[in-house]
């Protein structure tokens, strides 16, 4: 499943905090919410554009049994949304300063842009668009927060 695979996706922030700091905390955590949260629409809008590969394969993906794409669709979107104020969070927790923080907040919002927008149309096209979008999306976020340390 895509849930649980975005688990061992999300672990390595986990891995290098503990390493640099000896313990976990809630900026820790904010991390791998980042990083799992983000998995989930790049891997749903890249199935979408592949779902008959999917089917052909017998892979029984959301994507592949989603012949509309609204269920596709709503993940997306739901998983985008959810992401724009976890990508918040190091600001507002002093990790980030407030250039990452507008920063994230205009990926965040061209992202759920792209997003609504594979919702309304569900072409391939516009999951291409958003699926672009995304592979940039978690470099220049990670960036923003490595160039804009808070506190």
């Amino acid at each position: 499943s895509t849930l649980v695979g975005g688990i061992p996706g999300a672990l390595p922030p986990l891995g290098g905090w503990a390493a640099a700091r000896g313990a976990l905390s809630f900026e820790a955590w904010t991390l791998f919410a980042i990083l799992f949260l983000w998995q989930m629409p790049h891997f749903f809008a890249l199935a979408w554009m592949y779902r008959e590969d999917y089917l052909r394969g017998g892979f029984q993906m959301l994507s592949a049994r989603d012949g509309g794409g609204s269920g596709t669709a709503q993940q997306i979107v739901t998983f985008t949304l959810a992401l724009l104020p976890v990508s918040l969070a190091p600001a507002l927790l002093g990790v980030a300063g407030p250039i990452y923080f507008f920063g994230a907040l205009a990926l965040g919002l061209a992202f759920a842009g792209y997003a609504v927008r594979f919702g309304a149309t569900r072409s391939n096209s516009t999951a291409g668009q958003f699926f672009k979008l995304s592979v940039l999306y978690l470099p220049v976020l990670l960036t923003l927060l490595m160039l804009n340390k808070g506190g």
